[in-house]
This record gives C-alpha cells, sequence and structure tokens, in this order.
C-alpha cells in the first residue's frame, strides 16, 4: 500500500470515529435533558392577604338577670299592706310587706325605756363605785344589767323592723306569694326580685 492510500485510509477512520463519538455524546446529553424535565412538578400558588375573622353562632336561650332572689319573711304574722306589685321596678331599701307590727313596736319601745332605765343606774353605781361607797360585785352587776337591757332592747328593735320587707337591691319584682290579710311564717317566701340592670344569656355550645 503506498504511502498516500494510508493516509487516506487513517484520515476517514479518524472522521468516523469522530462522528460516531459526537453522535453518542449527543444522545447522551439528550437523554439527560429529558429526564431532567420529565422530574420537574408544575405547582400553582396564591397571596395570602389579611381579613378580619368572624364566626356566628346561632343560639336560643332565656334572658336572665344578673341576681335572683327570693325575698322570705324575717318574722312571722298578718299582712297589713302590700307596696309593690308583678312587673314594679323598686330601689334598694325600698318598703315592699308590711304586716301587722303593733305589739312588735310597743315591745320595742318598752325595751327602750328598760335599757335607758339601767343605764341611769349604771351611771349612779358607777359614781358610787368610784367614792369606794360600793364593792366591785356591785358595780359588775349593774354593768352587766345594762348590757343585757342593751341586748334586749336591740333584739325588739330588729323584730320590729323585720316586720317590713324591703328590697335587698334595685331591682323588678317577678313574683308576689302572698296577699294582705294573709298569716305567714318567718321564713315563708313573699316575693322574687330581679336585678334587670345587666342581663345574661346562658347557652351551650357544643
Amino acid at each position: 500500500m503506498s504511502k498516500t492510500r494510508t493516509i487516506t485510509f487513517s484520515a476517514t477512520a479518524v472522521l468516523l470515529i469522530a462522528l460516531i463519538a459526537g453522535k453518542l455524546i449527543n444522545q447522551a446529553h439528550g437523554d439527560t435533558a429529558e429526564d431532567a424535565y420529565i422530574g420537574v412538578i408544575p405547582v400553582s400558588g396564591f397571596v395570602l392577604k389579611t381579613a378580619p375573622f368572624m364566626h356566628f353562632v346561632e343560639e336560643s336561650g332565656t334572658l336572665m338577670g344578673r341576681r335572683e332572689s327570693i325575698l322570705s319573711a324575717e318574722s312571722g304574722g298578718q299582712i297589713e299592706q302590700i307596696f309593690a306589685e308583678v312587673g314594679d321596678d323598686v330601689r334598694q331599701g325600698q318598703a315592699l310587706l308590711k304586716l301587722d307590727d303593733e305589739l312588735l313596736e310597743l315591745e320595742s319601745e318598752r325595751a327602750l325605756i328598760a335599757y335607758d332605765k339601767a343605764k341611769l343606774d349604771f351611771g349612779r353605781v358607777e359614781k358610787l363605785y368610784n367614792d369606794k361607797s360600793i364593792s366591785e360585785s356591785d358595780f359588775e352587776g349593774a354593768r352587766l344589767g345594762m348590757k343585757a337591757a342593751e341586748v334586749q332592747y336591740r333584739f325588739a328593735k330588729k323584730t320590729y323592723e323585720d316586720a317590713t320587707i324591703r328590697a335587698p337591691y334595685t331591682g323588678t319584682i317577678s313574683a308576689r306569694m302572698t296577699e294582705v290579710g294573709q298569716m305567714i311564717d318567718r321564713g315563708q317566701p313573699v316575693f322574687q326580685i330581679v336585678d334587670m340592670q345587666q342581663l345574661k344569656l346562658p347557652i351551650s355550645i357544643a
């Protein structure tokens, strides 16, 4: 084989090898790009915006006053006057009902007189004791007698005052359980009062 033919053959072989290698490289690059494209997952999104939170609950119930009380008689007797009816708005301390309290008033006055006399007696005894004219036991007896008269007067006075039932707070009369002329006992319910200045609605939320 001549030198010229040898060079031509070698050049042809090198060119063929280069073409094959280039094709293989391009194919490899193509496969990699395709694989990369297949691995891409399309996604979508949105922009968050602030908004007021509102939640509605629909329930039914019964409006109630902040306070509800059953008023009972503090002493027994016959009802003489009733000053409030159902639905009336009353003030704290307002008289609602009055028993026949004539005897209770007389007893309170008698106890006051006895207490005043005991105080005068103690004043005289105290002066004698300071002058060392009586013993300490006589002085203590007079002092204890005055205290006993005071307790009796305070008890009689409270019993007389309890014959008039008054509103414990400002509210509305929601029930009346008595009538004029009725005899009631101590502790017997006579009125129901509701504080309507603030209302509440009890409901249950599951």
